[in-house]
């Protein structure tokens, strides 16, 4: 199984009907193949910028009083959305954020920094923040943590 496999099948599984994203090169695979076969079930929703997106489905989320998932791009990407992210977390918002695994197989990834260490001081310790490299993992770590409000999957 592909890891955008177990991506569409976590947010089948979960009834995700809504998700909200900045396309970025990382996972355009896997938007694109979310639109073009479940675009009648899950609805995706593009921003302009990282901070946009995570801000959209932050107040998508206390509106619906439920879980939403932002999907934005590894390294700089997921940086852009510090202030929403802190917002977010103070008003208690339930997110899945979901980020690509930075590369590790090349010194000159302009991409490539330590996006966990960055989350967790950006929203605090409280917040779980999960790498997840297999994929067969993706549904128990989701399912276990949405109680804390974030989680933060590398599909």
């Amino acid at each position: 199984m592909k890891a955008r496999e177990a991506m569409i099948r976590l947010l089948r599984f979960e009834d995700v009907d809504i998700l909200f994203t900045l396309l970025s090169g990382d996972f355009m695979g896997s938007i694109a193949e979310i639109e073009e076969k479940w675009g009648d079930e899950i609805r995706t929703i593009h921003s302009r910028h990282e901070q946009g997106a995570m801000a959209i489905v932050d107040r998508y989320t206390r509106a619906s009083d439920d879980i939403s998932v932002c999907v934005v791009g590894r390294g700089p990407d997921i940086a852009q959305t510090g202030t929403s992210l802190v917002t977010a977390k103070k008003r208690g918002s339930k997110l899945m954020v979901l980020v690509p695994s930075s590369a590790v197989s090349s010194r000159y990834d302009t991409k490539g920094f330590k996006q966990e260490t960055y989350l967790e001081s950006t929203i605090e310790t409280t917040v779980v923040v999960q790498s997840v490299d297999d994929p067969w993992y993706i549904v128990p770590t989701y399912e276990v943590v949405v109680e804390d409000g974030f989680i933060y999957v590398t599909p």
